[in-house]
């Protein structure tokens, strides 16, 4: 499995649409799910503004031809998402150890 792990500082007056947008079967999840190799995201919160997500993948290939082949719809709804947050910082990218 391959991971990527996000922070996000959120605006406070936007907290339902982003926890709409990035929960478990929210918009990303959805956009995600046209991949047979997208397996689930996971939101959690350490108080009312900073977020942590992980998107988890079969591995980075599959991750990164979904990005090449959803291109559009990727880059339009992270432009439609940016609004709802103040900072968001990749975190990293790991590989699972079996």
């Amino acid at each position: 499995m391959f991971i990527i792990v996000w922070k996000y500082i959120i605006r406070p007056e936007y907290k339902s649409d982003y926890i709409d947008t990035y929960k478990e079967n929210g918009k990303w999840s959805r956009l995600f799910k046209k991949s047979k190799s997208y397996k689930f995201s996971k939101l959690f919160h350490k108080d009312d503004r900073e977020y942590l997500l992980i998107d988890a993948w079969d591995n980075e290939k599959t991750y990164n031809d979904f990005k090449k082949k959803y291109f559009e719809e990727y880059r339009s709804l992270s432009d439609e998402a940016a609004s709802l947050y103040e900072i968001e910082e990749k975190i990293g990218e790991y590989d699972e150890i079996i």
